[in-house]
């Protein structure tokens, strides 16, 4: 298990224990490695599979409420990601990706400290995306583990 989440919001704990799944299953990596060239990155997909593959560090999910905010979830570290709880009227799907897309800056910000980079190396420019950055690594990846759910 990669993410952990100890909160009692069963909707982000069925999210959680579904992406969890996701990210133990070999055949994402497979996907990952497939996709078309990431942007804005220095990294090619089979550097960024495999890092995020070979991450072994707990990241924990925690939840807060905010109805009215913009984001659905915030990730400033390798080790939490927030969820808003307040954005949880959707799909499971749609909540796995932004789970996923998080967990792939959650990656980002370790492998940024283990190579002693002042720079994230696979995430995207902005908070705004209306379309421009669905193929940087977190939109990607989010949208590859959202169609891996059942």
């Amino acid at each position: 298990m990669r993410l952990k989440y100890f909160g009692r919001n069963r909707k982000l704990k069925k999210a959680v224990r579904i992406a969890n799944q996701i990210f133990n299953d070999d055949l994402l990596y497979e996907k990952i490695k497939e996709h078309q060239q990431f942007d804005n990155t220095g990294l090619t997909n089979a550097e960024i599979s495999n890092i995020i593959y070979n991450f072994s560090l707990e990241v924990r999910i925690k939840g807060y409420w905010w109805p009215f905010g913009v984001a659905n979830a915030s990730t400033g570290s390798y080790s939490l990601i927030k969820v808003n709880t307040g954005k949880l009227r959707r799909t499971n799907k749609s909540i796995v990706n932004t789970i996923a897309h998080e967990y792939v800056h959650s990656v980002d910000f370790w492998y940024k400290k283990s190579i002693n980079s002042n720079e994230l190396l696979f995430t995207h420019v902005d908070n705004e995306n209306n379309g421009e950055e669905d193929n940087t690594a977190p939109w990607a990846i989010g949208s590859i583990v959202k169609d891996m759910v059942d």
